[in-house]
């Protein structure tokens, strides 16, 4: 899911971008947008930590974690200051600095990351069907 997950992002990134609309419409279309390009990103959040620990020695997989946060908060204020700065040359810009970064990373992820798979899984429903410990009360 973190492919897909990349590809998502990057193109509700350029559909957020190329708004066209005004007014209720246009404020509708960029909040749509906005909800969808999130669930691409929620794919990458949540995945990169798993192939992270998935690609890592036991010993070096906190080294890895770290500076995949710190990456992701540097990335995070970088991305304030640069909105910042496009924000009064054109607004559009601001929705579309993500897009070149999107890109490369959808490539890099189709062309270097494979599925390697866990094989043969367990099913475990336990968590799903166990009450909750607060429902006790």
């Amino acid at each position: 899911m973190y492919n897909p997950g990349f590809a998502i992002f990057t193109v509700f990134s350029i559909l957020l971008g190329a708004t066209w609309m005004t007014g209720v419409g246009g404020a509708l279309w960029l909040i749509g947008m906005r909800v969808l390009q999130g669930v691409g990103g929620a794919f990458l959040m949540a995945h990169s930590s798993a192939i992270l620990t998935d690609a890592f020695p036991e010993d070096q997989r906190g080294l890895a974690l770290g500076i995949n946060a710190v990456a992701a908060i540097v990335g995070s204020l970088i991305g304030i200051i640069l909105g910042g700065l496009l924000g009064p040359v054109e607004w559009r810009l601001v929705l579309l600095v993500s897009v070149p970064f999107g890109l490369f990373g959808t490539l890099w992820a189709y062309q270097r990351l494979d599925d390697t798979g866990c094989g043969p899984r367990r099913s475990s429903t336990g968590g799903a069907t166990s009450p909750s410990p607060l429902a006790s009360w």
